[in-house]
């Protein structure tokens, strides 16, 4: 009895391991890969133009409705890529967990782990100064910010009067260049 008890125990055993979940990520061309695919952040320049319409009310202020373009300083995950995975030991149990913020960067990786805590915080860590340089990078402010605020805030009330916003469009996104 004891001996089929053992069998029993181990045959549920081998079938528990093989219902395990597992995580894959694949390429374009099918080919699998060794981790999830996640870009390092990049610091960009966002060149946005604003288009309007003028309402039949506008007369003589419809030319206050004229495209408006705007440039400005976004971090996105447009860098090197690099893969992140989770090696787990054999018999150690592991919690791998990836939180992105709402543009696509990486925001937190966490991993859980027994036998190996303290190795993976050192390569964590390696990997997150890697990859999150532009984290706490300055944003500067857009150029022409500082000019005739009270002429600006002016034609902003009658293009806010007169005109109907239309559309808004990426016109160009460039990594940004240290201006000397």
């Amino acid at each position: 009895m004891r001996v089929a008890s053992m069998i029993c125990t181990a045959a549920l055993g081998g079938l528990a391991a093989g219902c395990a979940s597992s995580l894959k990520s694949f390429d374009a061309d099918g080919r699998a890969l060794t981790g999830v695919p996640i870009r390092a952040p990049m610091l960009v320049e966002v060149t946005r133009v604003t288009t309007y319409t003028a309402t039949p009310s506008a007369g003589a202020n419809a030319a206050y409705c004229k495209p408006d373009t705007a440039v400005t300083l976004e971090v996105m995950p447009l860098g090197r890529l690099f893969y992140l995975n989770v090696d787990p030991a054999t018999f150690g149990k592991a919690e791998f967990k990836l939180e992105l913020t709402e543009a696509g960067t990486l925001k937190t990786v966490s991993l859980n782990s027994d036998p190996r805590a303290a190795e993976s915080m050192k390569e964590l860590g390696a990997l997150l100064g890697t990859l999150l340089p532009y984290a706490a990078a300055p944003k500067e402010p857009p150029a022409g910010a500082r000019t005739a605020a009270t002429a600006d805030a002016t034609a902003q009330e009658l293009r806010d009067k007169h005109c109907i916003r239309t559309g808004v469009g990426i016109r160009d996104i460039q990594e940004a260049r240290p201006r000397p």
